[in-house]
């Protein structure tokens, strides 16, 4: 059954998800708007299970101390270590201007 273009603007609109991923529930559950939204959720559920097992434990932390010592901040920046921002040597100056 082909899915007219109003029907996934619609589901969008109510789910903010992506237009294929819009279109493929649609798809999937005969153009029925109810079942496709319900459809997405289990999706989602799928996905964040999934990414919920992943660990961010690589990163640092910096901390900067005003200059008579009665202002400070702790900056704690974490990442997946497979994540490049976990490799990116401009991460330390990155949490250096996130403290000043």
């Amino acid at each position: 059954m082909a899915v007219d273009a109003k029907t996934v603007k619609e589901l969008r609109r109510v789910s903010g998800a992506g237009m294929m991923e819009c279109k493929k529930a649609l798809d999937e559950t005969g153009g029925d708007l109810d079942a496709a939204l319900k459809h997405l959720r289990e999706q989602g559920v799928k996905v964040a299970a999934k990414k919920a097992s992943r660990q961010a434990n690589e990163g640092l932390v910096y901390s900067y101390i005003h200059g008579v010592g009665n202002s400070a901040f702790l900056w704690r920046s974490t990442a997946r270590p497979t994540s490049w921002p976990a490799r990116k040597p401009s991460r330390s100056s990155a949490s250096r201007w996130q403290c000043t």
